[in-house]
């Protein structure tokens, strides 16, 4: 018997873009397992008020190894469609003041969990079936950093891009499509409150941020079917920067 909706799991989706892909897939029907660390809770509460039957929340901290977790996840919700590895953290660190231990953990959060996670997920899909998994990366790929703060955030993104081409690869036999996005920069509450707003806003080529649902709208659109042939990919959502 067909399961009546197809099932995502989408980690960080406490807040953020994370949220607002978990909504944008609730709304197109899919079930979603959302991830975060069990704090802010109160918007996917409040989202199970209209969606009870299509959420169930994981609560797991991505600096312990998941796989063991993620093994009674799958067990629990048998075949899972699609895979979104949102979770990250940006460190407020200088580069010269980052130790081994503080530059393990960013990793451990940022690159190692989607490592795993994805070999958990392609473990357990039905080539049948098929699946798909979307990375979020960022924009500072590109440059490098932002900030003498986010060279170390750059590096897990750059590994997370790699390992989406490589997952791609070993995906395809599978029936499992493998693509990546790299948001630019998004109007969240931090970017508002940022002192040099309009001095940032002025480096985008559109002048302007984009929008968390412009994202998530490319989300929504990798794991639809209308991208039935679209796997290996990275893709900017960044205004032309």
């Amino acid at each position: 018997m067909a399961e009546k909706y197809k099932k995502v799991l989408v980690t960080g989706s406490t807040s953020g873009i994370g949220l607002e892909v978990a909504k944008q897939l609730l709304a197109q029907n899919f079930f979603v397992i959302f991830h975060g660390s069990g704090k802010n809770m109160s918007s996917y509460l409040e989202l199970q008020k209209k969606y009870a039957d299509q959420m169930d929340f994981w609560s797991f901290d991505f600096l312990n190894d998941p796989e063991s977790s993620l093994e009674s996840l799958f067990k629990k919700h048998g075949p899972i469609y699609g895979l979104v590895n949102n979770a990250g953290v940006i460190p407020d660190m200088n580069f010269f003041e980052c130790d081994y231990e503080n530059l393990e953990k960013i990793f451990r959060v940022n690159t190692f969990s989607s490592f795993v996670v994805s070999k958990v997920f392609m473990k357990h899909t039905d080539e049948n079936v098929g699946g798909r998994i979307v990375n979020i990366s960022s924009v500072a790929v590109k440059f490098g950093m932002g900030r003498n703060s986010t060279i170390q955030y750059a590096s897990t993104k750059a590994s997370l891009e790699a390992m989406t081409v490589g997952l791609a690869k070993v995906g395809a036999s599978k029936n499992i499509l493998v693509n990546a996005i790299r948001p630019g920069c998004i109007l969240t509450r931090i970017q508002k409150d940022r002192p040099d707003f309009n001095e940032r806003v002025n480096l985008i080529p559109v002048k302007r941020m984009g929008t968390e649902n412009e994202v998530s709208s490319l989300v929504e659109y990798f794991l639809s079917e209308r991208a039935s042939f679209v796997t290996g990919q990275v893709v900017s959502v960044a205004g032309g920067e």
